[in-house]
């Protein structure tokens, strides 16, 4: 078994699949173990279950080798982590021991209402390792924590930050997006990669205060559920998008908007974005469209009706507008052709 090369045996482990043999393959030798834990070990799953975070504790426990290995770490909330806070507490505030993790991944939801602040303050006062991605599933409830220094210290060495942000009541939506998330965002100066997502239309209704933030070195944008608005120039999305043109090559829009102001008039319909997009994103290289789910269309638009702003998906205005739309795409597209250079 000794006489089998090192490269062999990378090659022949590389194609085993269940994660349970490789981690029993430790066992076989300390050559076996040298190659095994690496690869078993890279990524780590982790949920609020008692088992779950007693594993993340035992891996803690182990050696240099074991310590070194891990590189990402998935945390999902499978529920309120009743009976685990302190243990779950404990086990997140290690993760300082993992020298190599520069990928974390939480995932919250409406049932984990108290492990998201909890987990929160355990990072800021045993912050992780300096982290190039970050991705939250989060839930829109108060905290005081996301305009702490020690909270944003954690965004300031990413490279890739998405942010996804589940429904919740409309006091909770306007507070978080307009106060907590743009603390977030103006910490993340290194950024090269930005995706937030919604699952409630952002941009009016809550608004998204975005005239202060810049991210010098963003490359890469991706919005989904936006409202792309010019009643208020600290508000508008496509301002924020056009002050990132001198570094944006990819813009990706997932079921976005445009909206219909209190005059009844769409005052910027999507060909008026289509057409300020190719004059100003100079460097703009790829725009990945996603359609909304209501229609094969992804260039939406919407008012709200009602003492509750009840949102209404403007079907007649999106046939109406279809042609100009479609022309200043196509238009956009073949601009961003021309600059890509052949085999890219």
């Amino acid at each position: 078994m000794s006489d089998i090369p090192v490269e062999l045996l990378l090659a022949i482990l590389g194609w085993i699949e269940d994660t349970a043999v490789l981690f029993n393959l430790r066992l076989v030798s300390k050559t076996f173990n040298s190659i095994a834990a690496p690869m078993v070990l890279r990524v780590l799953l982790v949920t609020d279950a008692a088992q779950s975070v007693d594993g993340l504790a035992c891996i803690q426990a182990g050696g240099t080798d074991t310590l070194n290995s891990v590189q990402e770490i998935v945390f999902e909330a499978a529920g309120d982590g009743y009976g685990q806070g302190d243990a779950l507490d404990t086990a997140f505030s290690g993760l300082a021991k993992f020298r190599n993790l520069r990928v974390l991944r939480l995932r919250f939801n409406s049932y984990s209402l108290s492990v998201q602040p909890r987990l929160f303050a355990v990072l800021v006062a045993h912050p992780p390792p300096p982290l190039i991605s970050l991705t939250l599933y989060i839930i829109p409830i108060p905290d005081n924590i996301y305009a702490t220094e020690a909270f944003q210290n954690i965004f300031r060495s990413l490279t890739t930050l998405c942010i996804s942000v589940s429904s919740g009541n409309q006091p909770q939506l306007s507070d978080f997006w307009e106060s907590s998330v743009p603390s977030i965002l103006k910490s993340a100066t290194n950024l090269t990669s930005l995706t937030i997502r919604s699952n409630y239309p952002v941009g009016v209704l809550p608004a998204f205060p975005v005239a202060h933030i810049h991210l010098p070195m963003l490359a890469a944008l991706t919005l989904d559920n936006f409202v792309l608005h010019p009643a208020r120039a600290d508000y508008d999305i496509a301002d924020f998008i056009v002050r990132h043109k001198a570094t944006l090559t990819h813009l990706e829009l997932a079921d976005c908007w445009v909206f219909r102001g209190e005059l009844g008039v769409y005052a910027r319909p999507w060909h008026s974005l289509f057409q300020i997009f190719q004059q100003e994103l100079v460097g703009l290289r790829s725009l990945s469209k996603t359609a909304s789910w209501y229609s094969s269309r992804f260039c939406g638009y919407l008012f709200f009706r009602g003492p509750e702003s009840a949102q209404i998906y403007d079907n007649e205005a999106a046939v109406q507008a279809k042609d100009l739309d479609d022309a200043a795409l196509e238009s956009l597209m073949s601009t961003m052709e021309l600059r890509t250079p052949p085999g890219i």
